[in-house]
């Protein structure tokens, strides 16, 4: 798990690719289950954080955090 993440000052996207395990993704509260070959997007408004439900399986994932200006 990587705990409770921030949400930043400005406006902030991040897109995740799943490429094997399965990652949660809690947003908001609720949690968005993401397997190898998924993807999602989303704006970081709230704090969040992703979590590896399945400890005896490696999770890797991809990740581009794009912020405007």
């Amino acid at each position: 798990s990587t705990g409770t993440l921030p949400a930043y000052a400005g406006t902030t996207q991040k897109y995740l690719a799943v490429n094997t395990g399965t990652l949660t993704v809690l947003l908001d509260g609720q949690p968005h289950v993401l397997e190898a070959g998924d993807a999602m997007y989303f704006d970081v408004k709230a704090p969040y954080h992703f979590v590896n439900e399945d400890q005896r399986t490696e999770c890797l994932y991809y990740m581009v955090i794009a912020r405007k200006r």
